[in-house]
């Protein structure tokens, strides 16, 4: 099992001349939080042969 979290940190949006229709702004801060599990398991098919496998769930979820 692991967790990860995440700042998104998004830049100033600036004008490139003053005859522009946007407004500059500074864009909010974003945060999110990723929980995954893995299962897995080995099976020796034979003395040369070995198979892996397994399944994971995995969830994101933005914060704020």
């Amino acid at each position: 099992m692991s967790g990860i979290r995440y700042n998104f940190n998004p830049e100033q949006l600036n004008l490139l001349d003053t005859t522009s229709v946007i407004n500059s702004r500074k864009l909010d801060d974003k945060f999110a939080f990723e929980v995954g599990i893995y299962a897995g398991l080995e099976y020796k098919i034979s003395e040369k042969l070995t198979a892996q496998y397994g399944i994971r769930y995995s969830y994101f979820n933005r914060l704020v």
